[in-house]
């Protein structure tokens, strides 16, 4: 079903019918308004020294590297349906970070130890267009910024983590 409230445009789509309550766990609110509200902020401030920071400061993210994409080694898996595989950015004091992809940024090794894992979300951002970067145009070369935000607690809860853990993914 799906769900919308006025004035606040709040809007949820569910596959099976829950209580009020048992819905307000679950849902990440106000993700549109904030996404709307910092594509505005990245179109106005695009060329200021600080975006990165400030980009992760209003997504309560941490950067883990800026650099240059080393490495890709990601092949669209049209018998799994899945984009997969890895890509490493390495930064100018030779530090690396190995990104684990199927479909989406999965979980990291940052100079071989793990950074990230599910279900907590890793971010690349390309730093000439200061957009994110979907892993199909990941390209060597190409200067990004990689960092890493929290998920919704429901999902870094016990059972969440049953259901989204780097175990799913064979990890």
């Amino acid at each position: 079903g799906v769900a919308s409230q006025s004035p606040a445009g709040v809007v949820a789509v569910v596959d099976h019918a829950v209580l009020v309550g048992e819905a307000k766990d679950v849902l990440t609110l106000g993700i549109f308004d904030r996404a709307i509200t910092l594509g505005r902020y990245i179109d106005a401030h695009r060329t200021d020294a600080t975006i990165v920071d400030d980009i992760a400061q209003k997504l309560h993210a941490n950067v883990l590297i800026r650099g240059t994409v080393a490495q890709e080694e990601l092949i669209d898996d049209r018998r799994e349906g899945f984009l997969k595989g890895y890509y490493s950015v390495r930064d100018q004091r030779g530090n690396t970070l190995k990104v684990f992809v199927k479909n989406e940024n999965i979980m990291c090794w940052y100079n071989g130890r793990v950074a990230v894992t599910p279900p907590d979300f890793i971010i690349t951002l390309d730093l000439e267009t200061i957009r994110g970067v979907h892993n199909s145009k990941i390209h060597a070369d190409q200067q990004v910024v990689v960092m890493t935000m929290q998920a919704t607690p429901l999902w870094r809860s016990k059972k969440g983590m049953v259901l989204f853990s780097p175990k799913h993914f064979g990890l």
